[in-house]
């Protein structure tokens, strides 16, 4: 790690430090919303379960150019849904990644049992 990315953390832990828990509870709702964001997009959704992986069998399997895949996966870095291994164009999942898929997966388990009575209901309200 260079000097600047560790001055980079830890000016943003004091930052953190300094917070009061109404400010810690609004700023950790903010990102959790953000990395939801990324990572349901359809496209991040499949590069997350593609992983590990690298850049360019992302771009063969979606059919993409590099540009567009970068920003894909540095929306996904920048969110903690993935690191990115310099130089080698390797794509790796973090602890977060294995959470959220889990969280996603959950949430679509309890759907699935819920779409009979959301029918149900979405009929009986016409």
């Amino acid at each position: 790690m260079s000097k600047e990315e560790e001055e980079k953390i830890i000016s943003s832990l004091l930052f953190i430090i300094k917070m009061n828990k109404e400010q810690l509870e609004k700023a950790t709702q903010d990102f959790t919303l953000s990395v939801f964001r990324a990572g349901c997009d359809s496209i991040n959704f499949s590069i997350l379960s593609m992983l590990p992986t690298n850049i360019d069998k992302i771009m063969t399997q979606f059919k993409i150019t590099k540009m567009p895949v970068n920003r894909r996966v540095n929306e996904l870095v920048r969110v903690g849904l993935a690191i990115r291994k310099k130089g080698s164009g390797e794509v790796l999942p973090t602890e977060l990644t294995h959470t959220f898929l889990k969280v996603l997966k959950t949430i679509s388990e309890g759907i699935k049992e819920q779409i009979p009575s959301i029918l149900l209901n979405s009929f009986n309200h016409r």
